[in-house]
């Protein structure tokens, strides 16, 4: 479908970040939107630990969330999330992509067409062998919380519990290919990510991503 080949375009693309010793962290600070949620996808087809910052973070949290996840390459989207980056840009050196077009971020960023055209350059992305290498005990994704009692904690999920995870929620809610699911939570909180998105993803079913709730768009869609 030509969602899977998008969701292999960027893959690749992040690909393109790996170095000799290690794969990149791939940092997600975003509203919701389609590129960002197909970078979540293709980081967890592939095998690339990515750390979705909340939108809401203060900006001591999300420096400390880059620090403390050790992010090397972070996806920007919307001008919240430009706002905090721009705010915390000099405590930290890692590379940026900027998934709008219209971006207001202050120092250099890489843009979102010039990131996928890099997938261009990778020669030795077997799609067959990426997903069959994959460690299901390796971290996939780390959430972390708001951090109202101090800095946000860290709850790291590997492989084997985003698929159990994902086979407990499509059984009792009986989600099947025919879904189609609106996803109203923030997919930078486990509720939207893995308990809305993830699962119908799973079963083959069908997302409309609402980039913030209003009741008339909900009612509509």
């Amino acid at each position: 479908s030509s969602l899977w080949k998008k969701v292999i375009e960027i893959g690749k693309g992040v690909s393109s970040f790996n170095n000799k010793d290690s794969k990149p962290t791939i940092g997600l600070l975003t509203h919701n939107q389609l590129n960002g949620a197909l970078v979540d996808l293709a980081c967890l087809s592939f095998g690339f630990k990515i750390i979705p910052i909340p939108l809401n973070s203060t900006c001591e949290h999300a420096s400390y969330i880059i620090n403390h996840s050790e992010i090397t390459h972070l996806f920007i989207g919307g001008e919240s999330a430009e706002k905090i980056w721009n705010d915390i840009r000099h405590s930290h050196d890692i590379i940026t992509i900027a998934m709008s077009e219209a971006n207001q971020i202050t120092d250099y960023s890489m843009n979102w067409d010039s990131f996928l055209s890099s997938s261009d350059f990778v020669q030795d992305f077997d799609v067959n062998r990426q997903l069959s290498n994959i460690d299901m005990n390796a971290i996939q994704t780390i959430m972390y919380t708001s951090g109202t009692t101090g800095n946000p904690k860290g709850a790291k999920i590997n492989h084997m519990m985003n698929l159990f995870n994902t086979i407990n929620v499509c059984g009792p809610a009986r989600i099947t290919s025919r879904t189609i699911q609106l996803v109203i939570l923030p997919l930078f909180h486990t509720g939207g990510l893995n308990m809305y998105a993830n699962p119908v993803l799973h079963q083959g079913g069908e997302l409309i991503i609402m980039r913030e709730f209003n009741p008339s768009d909900a009612l509509d869609a």
